[in-house]
Parts: C-alpha cells; sequence; structure tokens
C-alpha cells in the first residue's frame, strides 16, 4: 500500500458516496433511539363551576430543542393509553380506594375508557377526587361513590400503553374545613 500516491476518482467517488449515506442516516438512527414517547406525569386542581377536581395531568413530551429537534426527531403517538388509580392511608399503607379504571379526558375533551396521545404540552387528564364549597365531602371518582375521609391519603396513578407501564404517586391531605382536600408531597 503506497501512500503518496493520490487517490483514484472511484475512490473520492467512494468517499463522497459514503459520507452523503452517512449524513442521510443519522436522523433515522437518531429516530429511532430518541423517538420513543416520554410520558411526564403532574398532578393539579382544576376548577369549574364551582367544582374543585385533584386530577392527573399527562403529557407525551415533545422535543421541542437541541440536537435532536435539529435533526428533524420527533417522538411517536402513544397508543391506546388506559389509566387508573388506587388510594392509600398515608402512613399505614391500608388501601382506602381499590383499582379504579377511569375514563381519560383527552387533549380534545372528549371522555374515553382507552386514548392515543401525541407529542404535546396539552394534556390529557384524569379526575381523582372533586369537592365544591358546598359540598363538605370529597368525593372520589368512581362507582359505586365513594367518600373520602379526614386524613391523609396518598393517591397511586398507573398508565399503561401496551407493555409500557408508568406510575406516578402524590399525597393528598382531607380537611373538614374549605379547601376541602389538596395536594401534598408524599
Amino acid at each position: 500500500m503506497v501512500f503518496n500516491t493520490s487517490p483514484a476518482v472511484w475512490e473520492w467517488v467512494a468517499l463522497i458516496l459514503g459520507g452523503v449515506a452517512l449524513v442521510m442516516a443519522v436522523p433515522s438512527l437518531l429516530q429511532m433511539k430518541y423517538g420513543k414517547h416520554k410520558i411526564v406525569i403532574e398532578f393539579d386542581c382544576d376548577e369549574i363551576d364551582g367544582k374543585y377536581y385533584l386530577s392527573c395531568l399527562f403529557y407525551n413530551e415533545p422535543i421541542i430543542k437541541g440536537p435532536l429537534k435539529f435533526f428533524g426527531v420527533r417522538r411517536e403517538a402513544v397508543q391506546d393509553i388506559v389509566a387508573a388509580f388506587e388510594i392509600y392511608e398515608q402512613g399505614t399503607g391500608k388501601l382506602n380506594c381499590p383499582r379504579t379504571d377511569v375514563k381519560i379526558r383527552t387533549q380534545q375533551h372528549m371522555l374515553l375508557e382507552r386514548a392515543s396521545l401525541p407529542a404535546s404540552l396539552i394534556p390529557a387528564r384524569i379526575a381523582i377526587a372533586c369537592y365544591g364549597r358546598d359540598m363538605n365531602i370529597v368525593r372520589v371518582f368512581k362507582t359505586p361513590e365513594q367518600i373520602l375521609p379526614v386524613g391523609g391519603y396518598v393517591a397511586k396513578v398507573e398508565l399503561i400503553a401496551g407493555d409500557h407501564l408508568e406510575k406516578a404517586e402524590k399525597g393528598v391531605i382531607v380537611r373538614d374545613n374549605y379547601p376541602f382536600a389538596k395536594w401534598v408531597n408524599s
């Protein structure tokens, strides 16, 4: 092998074609590695028509900056997601509200048992409990109706999409005066 001679024309063509192929393959490889869905779960209290809803919000975090955005990488939509929650007494761990499958309020404000979740910062949500100024109780969203007595609890949420499972939990304090319930760190 001699290094003091310049490469032949076909070697230059092969080098250029190989470089172009590498540049074209990088976005596809990045999409396969980093384009999978990324579910973010948060807890919030919403007020609608004088009632307060202890809710769990979740969204499929889009790629909005950085090198992945530059290369055009996009998060896949989460297909066929279902949601459920359980409520335990804080401290004792005693099950207060067994696993309850709930309907998901989608980004389009539809209530569905199974939903898809595109990459977006606009969350879907599930309601866990509600109270109002005039209700004087904290009602859990399940059938049959269940009331949370005064005390400390932990709400555990599960989101299932195929073989992918996301879990989150948040503490909730129920009081006998207004506001009757609020999220706290568990």
